[in-house]
């Protein structure tokens, strides 16, 4: 898993994951605690899958951890 993949995807639950590309990679290059270069977003939003598994659409409170 890709650093920050579980921010990006707090982030996305956070905006009712209707969030575009653009608006993540915006959010996130200048994000206080976790900034992401927008050249590897890409590979961080790739690497959600991976952690989707473990992370079910019924259980949001695994996302504060």
């Amino acid at each position: 898993m890709v650093p920050g993949a579980r921010t990006v995807l707090r982030r996305l639950a956070e905006v009712g994951g209707t969030a575009s590309y653009e608006e993540v990679q915006d959010h996130f290059a200048v994000h206080p605690t976790t900034p992401i270069d927008p050249k590897r977003i890409g590979g961080t939003l790739t690497s959600i899958r991976a952690l989707r598994r473990r992370v079910g659409p019924d259980n949001r409170s695994n996302l504060h951890k």
